[in-house]
């Protein structure tokens, strides 16, 4: 299950996002037209914006001065710049069916809403297709088919349930979820969501990295969803080049190089993908694809419990990936793992004392290169 080491060194040349042209213009809105634009242009194998815009709109098109000029009306769809009107998407939708709800699917407007003076509710949920909606809602009281349903709160058997389903629907649903966390105010409920949407994020990206969204769409949910979210042990830090090379060892050995696969094709690799990340073939991928956090200790240095608490993870995730980078299998990590910054006694020392215990391993802050580099090396030194 792991990828060679040299391709794997090659995915890391991270290139910058494109600067929207509208600022104000939201990056949920920029990413569902760059996302629905190349689900058209895919459905109707076309490989350039003018394509589609001939084909769709051939008026446009003029010979003047013996040139062929047109607006470039889809090349602003291409760059995510403008939002296609409901004409024209009801007449792409006759020729390229299911397009139309890629735009309109309720998790870009659930993403919009999160921060907003209307916080998303359970009752959002039946935007969502019935067969999610099985997962998120029950009947009262075991009563008769199309009685009043209840919601089902947020467990591990719901966000299992979400990541073998693993689509739009199912990633929409658990937006919900974190939203309701984030206005109940339970810290831990609120990161338990947010991991949970990120194994997801993992699931789903396949989808975006076949259309080279993969980086925008970690961007999206880092501003929305994960830079809101009270991690434990710090910040959220996942990089685009590693969130790249996670979807990679998930689908590549599954799915190689066929980006279309069948429903039910798609099911059993789902229920692979989801033993792989709760760690029942192996604790490697389970920790090295865990949300990995940047430490917060901006107001002073750490004492020795923040620093234990926090290198613990990182040595958990590091084993993880140098595991699969060196395509050695870890069912389960070594001794060495353990962290033990204590006194003879157990007690975390005071601050000061602390800092000149491990000022010297102080990680950088705000890393230039990819977070694996700065922070995955394995065995600790």
């Amino acid at each position: 299950m792991a990828l060679d080491f040299a391709y794997a060194m090659q995915i890391f040349r991270n290139e910058p996002l494109p600067e929207p042209q509208n600022p104000n213009r939201h990056p949920a809105d920029v990413l569902r037209v760059k996302y629905w634009f190349h689900e058209v242009a895919k459905a109707l194998n076309c490989s350039a914006a003018y394509q589609l815009e001939k084909l769709f709109e051939p008026e446009h098109f003029r010979r003047q001065n013996q040139r062929t000029s047109y607006p470039n009306k889809w090349g602003r769809y291409a760059a995510g710049d403008n939002t296609p009107q409901l004409k024209l998407l009801q007449m792409v939708e006759a020729r390229a069916p299911g397009t139309q709800r890629e735009l309109q699917h309720p998790l870009w407007h659930f993403l919009k809403r999160q921060g907003s003076t209307r916080p998303l509710t359970s009752n959002d949920m039946s935007k969502l297709e019935p067969n999610v909606q099985t997962i998120v809602f029950k009947p009262r009281h075991n009563a008769h088919f199309g009685a009043p349903r209840c919601w089902v709160p947020f467990s591990r058997q719901v966000a299992n349930k979400l990541l073998r389903h693993g689509d739009l629907d199912a990633l929409a649903a658990l937006v919900v979820y974190w939203g309701i966390a984030k206005s109940q105010g339970s810290a831990k409920e609120i990161e338990y969501v947010a991991t949970t949407i990120y194994r997801m994020l993992l699931v789903v990206g396949v989808l975006f990295y076949h259309r080279k969204l993969h980086a925008e769409l970690l961007m999206l949910f880092t501003t929305v969803i994960f830079d809101h979210t009270p991690w434990a042990v710090g910040r959220f830090g996942t990089d685009p080049g590693t969130f790249q090379l996670s979807i990679l060892v998930l689908h590549y050995p599954i799915e190689q190089h066929n980006q279309v696969v069948s429903t039910q094709e798609w099911k059993k690799k789902t229920i692979k993908i989801n033993k792989l990340l709760s760690g029942e073939m192996g604790f490697d991928m389970k920790f090295a694809l865990e949300p990995f956090c940047l430490p917060t200790w901006d107001l002073g240095p750490p004492t020795q419990l923040d620093w234990a608490e926090w290198e613990q993870r990182r040595r958990y995730w590091a084993w993880g990936w140098h595991c699969i980078l060196h395509q050695e299998i870890g069912k389960f990590p070594p001794m060495e793992v353990a962290v033990n910054y204590f006194r003879e006694k157990g007690d975390p020392s005071c601050q000061g004392e602390a800092w000149l215990l491990i000022k010297d391993k102080f990680p950088k802050s705000n890393p230039s290169s990819a977070i694996i580099f700065e922070y995955g090396q394995w065995p600790p030194t």
